[in-house]
Formats: structure tokens, C-alpha cells, sequence
């Protein structure tokens, strides 16, 4: 095999090349391997038993540490991107214990870093966010959307200023990266419908976030979810909670909540017409099979789109007076694939994909009781079929369809 030389004209275009997922002939492959060894001039990992090839230009001010090394603060110089172009971690990113843990389970050796790291405040800042919400303010803003709700069932008019206090605290945690377990908690059966409304509104707001929306859609899209059951306020809470089916004129009477909150908020002129409307079209179908006026595509505003998907999702994922809780990855298949063409897939994918990606990192139970950890995710299909590994094998979920995942454990137990 002839030698091939690689000038400093030809790396750039290379590097781009590779990670665009062309191929390279073996002699550029060889070539590339080297200059990298020799020069230190870009970055490689790989994938183990895959051969997958991830490359960085290294910058000013930034060094090489290794994973082991790597201490709470830090700040990464590079996008951890995987093989299938996912962007696994963003380059900026103040490195925390958990995407410390994360990187060490991807077999990541070393990543690039800044010199200078977060201060001790930053860090703690953004920790102590989350961790003050999942501990303390879920349960505040809980009971401020069931003590709103109870005073509509009352007859009481809808208090806008309340409704707006809860939606800056649910709206601030679609920039907190909040973990997705808090939506699991266990939740009793007197107050699921208030935990669920808050579900849905930190969902739809983290998606509003997602799909790139401004700062006032993403506060809007939260203040939609906290109202978008309000029209159940004037349904009997003991058919809300009946355990097992509903009849036939049940699900007839229940299904009226949507166009009950409408008649609700419709003329309340403080509250933005994407709100009322969001509430109104949540259960609105993009192929036209939802209710309840059954239209279909562009006809069903934005945020009636995103909080539908936010509303099946938190309702899958938690324990309900007539259904037990279902695993996330379950819920993520059943999306994917069982509602084709319920749910614009311009928001749908988004949610799916960056849902199963806040589960990276995380030990999972398989269908054949397995405990294996969730490396990589697929941006564009098979979103919920991850790539997995045991203690000592690669498992693609999106090959092996006689395998599937059955339980996620938390963090703190994986």
C-alpha cells in the first residue's frame, strides 16, 4: 500500500468529511490516524467494538484531561456527538457529576476541556435550581394548580395573576435541564390531576424549548398546560378517578373537558389567545381523529400540537387511578410508532428524541432481565430503540427487535 501524505490543505476538509459520515479510503484513513498521533492537531475517540470515529478541532486555551480526571465545573471544549450525529452533550456545558458519570459509562478516555473552569457559584447555581425544584417547588406549584382548579369548580372566575405566578416558576425550568424522573413521582390518586396539569405544562414548556420558541412561547406554552384540564373542574371527580374503563357515555361526558375549558377562558380578555386555543385543540389529532371538532393538520394551533404530545406522555408515565405508570422507552415506542400520523412529527420528534437522550448515562432493565446501560440514541429513527450495553456487549435495540427496555432505574441506583 502506497503511503499517503496528508498537508495542512487537506486536514480541514478531511476532519469535515469524516464526520459527515463519508467513507475514507485506507490509505487517508492511516494517514489521518497518524497526524493525529503526531501533531495532537485534532481529537478522535473510539466507539468500543464499533470502529466509529468522533473529531474535534482543538482550540486556544483548552487541554486534554481524561474522563477519570475530570472534577465537577469544568467546562468542555467540544460537542460529545455520537456516531449517528446525536449531540450527546454541547460543547460549553459546565461538566456536573452526572455527565461526568455519563461520559465515563460511554468509555469516553479523555475529552477536551477550557483552562479556565465555571466558578464554584455557577455550578452550584445551576445544581441548586434543580434540585431545590425536584425537592420543594414541584409540590409548591402543585398545590398552587389544585387550589386554581378547585376555586374554577367552585365558580369562582379564573384568578389570571395566580395563573401567571405559577407559570414564571414552571417556565424557569425549561432552562435547568430538569431531570425527566421528577414526572414519575408517585402520585395519589386525590391529586392527579393537578400533579398531572404541572406534568404538563413543565413538558410542554421543556418541548417549547426544544423546537427552539422564544422566551414568551415557552412561558405561554407552560401557562397552557397548567390550564389545559381546567375544563374537568365541572366533571365529577369520582368519574375522573373511577379505577378500570369508562362506559361509552362516560368517555362521551369526560371528553367534554377540552371544549368546557374553552367556555371557561374564552372570554377572558388578560389571557392570550394561544392559550385558550392550545386548550382547546389538545385533543386534536393531526390526521384528523381527535376532539373535539376532529381537525387535522395545520388547522390545530402550535401549542395545541405540543400539548398533546406533553399530555399523553406525562399521562403514560405515571401512575393513574385507572392504569399503572408505563416505562419511559415504552411510552417513546408507543409514540413512535403506534400514533403515526396522530402528532405533527416537526414536535414529535424533537420530544422523542431529546426524552430518550435525557435517559443516556442511566441503567436500564431489558425483556430478558439484563441490566445494561443506555450509550447512544438515534436522532432521526428507532429513537426509542437506543443502543445499549451489558457488562461486556454492544446491543443496538433498533437490530435486536426481540429485545426491548422494561424499567429505567434512577441515577442514584445505577
Amino acid at each position: 500500500m502506497d503511503d499517503f501524505i496528508i498537508n495542512n490543505d487537506l486536514l480541514e476538509d478531511l476532519i469535515t468529511f469524516y464526520n459527515n459520515g463519508d467513507i475514507l479510503s485506507p490509505q487517508e484513513k492511516i494517514a489521518l490516524e497518524n497526524e493525529i498521533q503526531e501533531n495532537g492537531i485534532i481529537s478522535y475517540m473510539i466507539l468500543n467494538g464499533e470502529g466509529e470515529y468522533f473529531m474535534v478541532g482543538a482550540e486556544r486555551n483548552t487541554e486534554y484531561i481524561s474522563v477519570k480526571d475530570l472534577i465537577p465545573g469544568m467546562v468542555l471544549a467540544m460537542d460529545i456527538v455520537s456516531a449517528y450525529g446525536t449531540e450527546l452533550i454541547s460543547k460549553g456545558s459546565v461538566l456536573t457529576d452526572h455527565f461526568i458519570d455519563v461520559l465515563q459509562k460511554l468509555n469516553f478516555e479523555e475529552v477536551l476541556v477550557y483552562k479556565n473552569q465555571a466558578s464554584s457559584n455557577e455550578l452550584i447555581e445551576t445544581e441548586t435550581l434543580i434540585h431545590r425544584y425536584v425537592d420543594n417547588g414541584y409540590v409548591v406549584d402543585k398545590n398552587k394548580i389544585k387550589k386554581l382548579i378547585q376555586e374554577v369548580g367552585s365558580g369562582n372566575p379564573l384568578d389570571v395573576k395566580y395563573v401567571e405566578e405559577i407559570t414564571g416558576s414552571i417556565a424557569e425550568q425549561a432552562n435547568t435541564n430538569l431531570p425527566l424522573e421528577i414526572l414519575e413521582k408517585t402520585i395519589s390518586k386525590d391529586d392527579y390531576l393537578y400533579a398531572h396539569s404541572l406534568n404538563v405544562a413543565l413538558l410542554a414548556s421543556l418541548l417549547g424549548k426544544w423546537v427552539g420558541l422564544d422566551d414568551r412561547s415557552v412561558s405561554l406554552l407552560a401557562k397552557t398546560g397548567v390550564l389545559h384540564d381546567i375544563g374537568k373542574s365541572k366533571i365529577d371527580k369520582h368519574l375522573l378517578d373511577k379505577p378500570g374503563s369508562l362506559t361509552s357515555q362516560e368517555y362521551s361526558l369526560v371528553k367534554k373537558h377540552s371544549q368546557y375549558g374553552y367556555e371557561i377562558l374564552k372570554n377572558i380578555t388578560d389571557l392570550e389567545i394561544e392559550v385558550v386555543l392550545g386548550v382547546l385543540m389538545h385533543h386534536e389529532r393531526y390526521d384528523g381523529t381527535g376532539y373535539p371538532m376532529g381537525i387535522n393538520g395545520g388547522k390545530i394551533s402550535v401549542f395545541g400540537k405540543i400539548v398533546a404530545i406533553a399530555d399523553v406522555y406525562s399521562a403514560m408515565v405515571a401512575d393513574r387511578p385507572y392504569a399503572k405508570k408505563e416505562c419511559p422507552f415504552t411510552i417513546l415506542n408507543y409514540l413512535e410508532n403506534d400514533c403515526i400520523g396522530q402528532f405533527d412529527i416537526t414536535y414529535l420528534r424533537p420530544f422523542l428524541y431529546n426524552v430518550a437522550s435525557s435517559y443516556i448515562g442511566n441503567n436500564v432493565i431489558l425483556s430478558n432481565g439484563e441490566k445494561a446501560s443506555v450509550i447512544l440514541v438515534s436522532s432521526t429513527e428507532f429513537i426509542s430503540r437506543p443502543l445499549v450495553k451489558t457488562e461486556n456487549v454492544f446491543i443496538n435495540l433498533a437490530k435486536e427487535r426481540n429485545l426491548h427496555i422494561i424499567e429505567v432505574l434512577p441515577l442514584l441506583h445505577s
